[in-house]
């Protein structure tokens, strides 16, 4: 009786120590090796790339398979003798190499096996797998830096990056700091204000809309884009004061006007429910039926039924609804045919590649093709240059917008 306990026991421990769908050791299980570790080791971080994505597109048991299927090209990777291989939760992996004379080993086979082959699943032939390493040496805290490089390497949007104190977190933390104390002042002192970029017709190139972009100007009176002070205000949670804010000045602008003007906004603005029904508020002091709410297609989505909703309240007003950076990563086609919208707007790391890329174009053709049978309008975004214009207009494209339709400026640059 007593070793049957036991028995049972360890067979308790054992699965708290491994993942339920691949077997493998898990992070609790690393995080325990590592305790006991007293020599110089390498920790290597892989993360699949887009997987929320994947999940989204093609649902939870191919997601379910993609893992397994991971898991089992990088075990062909690793010699048991010289490594281990752990999963963690979601679509984390983790190589713990043992010995320093394995180091360049497992460096080389990462960039130029794992990182640098084209992998398409075998779970469905059509699906491109992609990863970001991040990498940490030695045995002090390698658990915590592995997992910093992988972040950095995301933000730098780069495969692999190793973990090196030149890295200067603290140097970028302290300028975030800075930043945010620049955004909290701008947010005080209502100098959150809307720019305007025109959206033009293809074939005429007249404009036919407006987008309102948000500009921040600082206690100098320069202004700042927003790549300086969105990320710090959606990481300080302040970026519903920042929507209410710009969507205040872009509502009264648009009520003096008949153009059409399209506000963005994203996945976290529709999901709380105050900004929501400020945007309703708003909406119903609103007399004009020229507002567009230009909405991301993006992996943060975990629920399109918010979006559907939204949409729904949206168009009851007689607003229209645009997909913002549709083409990018694993953009989400079954959840089109749900939603009523009106334009779909390319994204414009496909735009930028039109006429070197011939990938890049064949995927302009297509959007085209979808829209028109759906009865969408197309919209390029970066357009920068008159030949990327003429080539667009060629391929079907209805409205494009770019540097060389005209910059973002204020309201009254344009005369609205």
């Amino acid at each position: 009786m007593g070793n049957i306990e036991v028995d049972k026991s360890s067979e308790s421990a054992d699965c708290r120590s491994r993942d339920m769908l691949t077997g493998l050791p898990n992070r609790a299980k690393l995080k325990s090796e590592l305790k006991s570790k007293k020599t110089d080791s390498m920790l290597i971080f892989v993360d699949i790339n887009d997987f929320g994505s994947i999940n989204n597109l093609y649902g939870e048991e191919i997601g379910n398979e993609i893992l397994k299927e991971t898991a089992a090209n990088l075990k062909k990777l690793i010699d048991e003798d010289e490594a281990e291989l752990y999963k963690f939760h979601g679509d984390q992996y983790a190589v713990l190499v043992k010995e320093k004379r394995f180091f360049d080993k497992y460096l080389y086979l990462i960039k130029y096996s794992l990182l640098t082959s084209e992998t398409y699943s075998e779970v469905n032939g059509d699906l491109y797998i992609s990863y970001t390493v991040g990498i940490s040496y030695g045995c002090e805290e390698l658990f915590h830096k592995a997992n910093i490089a992988l972040r950095e390497a995301k933000r730098r949007k780069v495969d692999l990056l190793e973990y090196k104190a030149e890295l200067n977190i603290e140097q970028r933390q302290k300028e975030n700091i800075k930043r945010l104390k620049t955004f909290k002042e701008a947010l005080q002192n209502d100098k959150i204000v809307p720019f305007f970029q025109p959206i033009v017709d293809a074939k005429t190139r007249e404009t036919i809309k407006y987008e309102a972009v948000a500009r921040l100007i600082n206690k100098n009176g320069e202004i700042v884009s927003p790549d300086m002070f969105l990320d710090v205000a959606k990481q300080s949670r302040l970026s519903r004061y920042l929507s209410r804010q710009i969507m205040q000045k872009i509502f009264h602008i648009a009520s003096k006007n008949d153009a059409e003007i399209s506000i963005n906004l994203v996945y976290d603005d529709i999901a709380c429910k105050e900004t929501v029904k400020y945007i309703q508020n708003r909406l119903e002091l609103h007399d004009k039926r020229n507002i567009t709410f230009e909405l991301v297609e993006s992996e943060e989505i975990v629920d399109y039924g918010v979006i559907e909703s939204f949409i729904k309240m949206a168009k009851s007003y007689g607003c229209k609804i645009s997909i913002d950076d549709f083409g990018s990563g694993y953009s989400n086609f079954s959840y089109l045919f749900k939603l009523d919208i009106d334009y779909l707007k390319i994204d414009g790391s496909i735009i930028q590649k039109l006429l070197v890329d011939d990938k890049s174009k064949k995927m302009v053709i297509f959007l085209v093709d979808f829209a028109r049978i759906n009865n969408i309008k197309i919209i390029a975004e970066f357009v920068s240059s008159d030949d990327i214009a003429d080539e667009l207009t060629k391929l079907g494209v209805d409205y494009l917008q770019g540097f060389s339709c005209g910059k973002p400026q204020r309201a009254e640059y344009y005369g609205l």
